[in-house]
This record gives C-alpha cells, structure tokens and sequence, in this order.
C-alpha cells in the first residue's frame, strides 16, 4: 500500500485571482508538484478571491464574501481567513500550512493555527520600520522571505539572528513571460492598440495595483513633464533638472549653466491597473487633470482592465510584449513580480532603489536604479521611496535614444529570470516543506 500523501495547505491570495500573491503561489506549487508529483496533497484557503481570472491545480476554499450594492464584497470577518482557515484545519487536518502574506496578516493566521500543524510561512515585507503592532516571530515556525532587505527588517524587529530567516526569490514563468523581436513587437500592438499611430511609438508600461505606496502619481508627472518639455536640462551634461537661477548646480556634473529642455511626444506611458479606472488611493482623475494628461494620448489604459474584470493569466504576457520599457518607481515592495516578469520578457526595467527588487535587479544588471527621499507612511510610520523624477527621466531618455542599452539590460534580465524559473525554485521549496516536517516531528 503506497504511503499516505503530504497534506499541504496553502493560506495565501486565491491561486484563481489576479495578484502578484496569488502569482507566486501558483508557480512554487507548480514547481513543486512537478518536482515531487505524488508527494503532496493540496489544498488552499483563497484569500481575497472575487474574480477568478485562471484555474488552480488543487482544490480552493475561498474566503466568505458577502452581498454589497455593487455585487459581492469580501466579508471582514473572515479577510484573513479567521474563520475558514480554523474550519479547515479542524476538518481536514494537514500535516503541513504554507502562508504567504505580509507579515501581521500571517502572524494572525499563525495564532489561529496554534500547532496544530507544522508551519512555513513565507514573509513579505515592503518596507521598514516594521510596525509595533507585531509582537515577534513564532519560534515553531519555520519562516522565509523575499529579499534581504525584507530578513534585515524581521531581524531588527525581533532580534533574531539572520541565520535564521531563509531567503527565496520568487519564480517567474519563463515559458509564459518570454521576449519577442522587434517585428514581433510590432505585430502585437497592430493586433491589439486601437489607435495604431500608438504603434510606432516608444511605450513606457506599468504595472500594479493602486495603493498610496506605489506612488504611481511621478509616472504622471515624469510623462507630463517629458512629453511638454516643462523642465531643464543642464548644458554641459545634459541631465535633466527643475532649476533655471544662476546658483543653481547641475546634480550631475556640478555646472551652473542651464536651458529648457525639448518635449519629446513619441514617449507615451501605459497604465495597468488591476482595479481598472475605479478610485483607490490615487485618483487616476485628479492625476490627469493635475498634471494635464489625455488618456489614449498621453496615456494608456489597458482595455478590457476595469472594476468588474480583469486580463486573463495567459494574455498579461502581451503587456510587457509590447513595452519598450517598464517604469516602476514603486515606494515600496515585498518581492515586485511585474520587474521580474518584465526581465523574462527581455524588456528594461526603471526602478526606485529601495526595498526588495531592487537587490535582484542590480545583481541581473537589468535595469537603472533611481535614487530618491524616503518618507514615512501614515499610520505606522513605514518609510517609502520617492523617486527623483528628473533622474528618471534621464532614465527613460537613455532607453529611448540608445537601443543597445536597452537590448543589452533586457538579455541581462532574461538570463535571469532563466535561473528563478519554475522548476529551479520549485525543487528549492520542495526541500523547505520536507525540512520543515523532518524538524517538526523530531522536536515532538
């Protein structure tokens, strides 16, 4: 008789939903089931699950939701799974819970889970100072996270030893996300831009949900600002610069000597929001009216991306298909899933140097780095990253005009991407769960 299979549980962002959470789970599990095929059986608690937008290969035992005036909502009672993850532990009993969550989500779901099985949870941490509303880390529980930035934060929180916090970086689907050619490129976005002078011109894509962190209001200003050539550049060097008085000095090169700089209207940014035009922590409205920007202009928004629906799994490749370039000057990250998928694609990333991608990219050499102040977020005082605009507009100015950077960044992002594949990090994780259940049951 063969012996019993491993049952994983996986509490994580419904691996049918449409999320950088959901994501990652789906590639280590995928990974993993490929490694170990008749090893685990799975299933998952669904976090936040109300489109599915793909299929999961194990079963998803979704959250509870309720009736709202706009259709369904997620019930509160149950956002971290308080409720349907103690049902299931009680009803099935897994031999082994893997959480992927921030960490106060996770720290819930560890305390509901009370030893009753061994636990791996795998942490993302956008930003730092933690806040003190965590109270430590279970010694019983077995943690990794996404970055050393993110192992420094935990281990400053909690005064562990860094040993002690393992380090994984995500998978990425090198078979989905994969570059194309120049003719290719061009051939995509004669299929799916419906203005097809858009097709011709240099497309600067983002990608992401609308949270106050993102900061996605400097793509709006870097666009406004490139495109109506309101700004200086400095005329021994050519950086780009908001000052125009005599006493001014170039950041780069220390001149005094300044001159307005040209618009350039063959840079058009690409907006995707999961969310769609719906108003979250930014006001798509506001940031248009504020800085002057015509959507389909000098902006795009992806069709088909609104409140009720979103791209299908296999179609988010296209996006990064057919940018040049994508802007991600994010205030903060836990892993950052569109830079890298960007890398698989080939495509240049511009990105704000702090918190997790930001180690990955620089070790790929992928992308250009753009510094910045840090400022604190309401209410636990997080620090995020805002981007010096002017630097990244340099950025996206270098991209443009000199194609052999772009190739060189994006063949060095793909080779990448190449190494955190799906079956590479998916053996990896095999190893962890089996680890965590060797060390459960002999500390018993």
């Amino acid at each position: 008789m063969p012996p019993r299979r491993i049952r994983l549980l996986i509490v994580a962002h419904s691996a049918v939903s449409y999320s950088g959470n959901a994501e990652v789970v789906r590639n280590i599990m995928q990974g993993v089931l490929s490694s170990s095929p008749d090893t685990y059986e799975v299933r998952q608690v669904g976090l936040r699950q109300l489109t599915a937008v793909t299929t999961a290969g194990w079963d998803v035992i979704p959250t509870r939701r309720s009736p709202g005036a706009a259709g369904e909502r997620l019930d509160l009672a149950d956002i971290d799974g308080e409720i349907t993850l103690d049902s299931v532990l009680s009803d099935w009993r897994p031999d082994l819970v893997f959480i992927h969550n921030d960490p106060l989500p996770a720290q819930r779901q560890i305390r509901i889970i009370n030893g009753r099985s061994t636990v791996v949870a795998y942490l993302s941490v956008d930003g730092a100072p933690l806040p003190q509303v965590l109270r430590g880390l279970d010694p019983r529980v077995l943690y990794v996270t996404m970055s050393h930035f993110s192992r420094e934060a935990l281990v400053v929180l909690n005064g562990l030893k860094a040993m002690g916090i393992r380090i994984a970086c995500a998978p990425v689907d090198t078979e989905r996300f994969f570059p194309v050619t120049s003719e290719e490129r061009a051939a995509l976005r004669q299929e799916n831009l419906v203005d097809s002078q858009l097709g011709s011109r240099f497309l600067v894509g983002w990608v992401g949900r609308n949270q106050w962190r993102k900061q996605i209001w400097l793509n709006y200003l870097l666009i406004s600002l490139i495109r109506s050539g309101e700004y200086f550049v400095c005329a021994a060097c050519g950086a780009s610069s908001n000052k125009e008085r005599a006493n001014d000095r170039c950041r780069s090169c220390g001149s005094d000597r300044f001159r307005k700089a040209q618009g350039n209207r063959d840079i058009v940014l690409w907006m995707h929001f999961p969310t769609g035009r719906e108003v979250g922590d930014w006001s798509m409205d506001e940031l248009e009216r504020a800085y002057r920007i015509q959507p389909g202009e000098d902006v795009i928004y992806t069709v088909g991306c609104d409140s009720q629906s979103h791209l299908a799994i296999e179609d988010v490749p296209l996006l990064y298909q057919m940018w040049d370039a994508l802007l991600f000057l994010s205030g903060g990250e836990g892993f950052g899933m569109p830079a890298l998928e960007s890398m698989a694609c080939g495509v240049p990333v511009i990105y704000s140097n702090y918190s997790s991608h930001p180690e990955w990219l620089k070790n790929a050499n992928a992308g250009i780095a753009i510094s910045g102040v840090l400022q604190p977020e309401p209410p636990h005082a997080i620090l995020r990253h805002i981007s010096d605009v002017y630097e990244a507009i340099d950025a996206v100015l270098k991209l443009y005009s000199d194609s052999e950077t772009r190739r060189a960044l994006g063949q060095n992002g793909r080779r990448f991407s190449e190494s955190v594949g799906i079956a590479e990090i998916g053996r990896y994780w095999d190893q962890i769960f089996r680890e965590a259940l060797q060390h459960n049951g002999e500390s018993r």
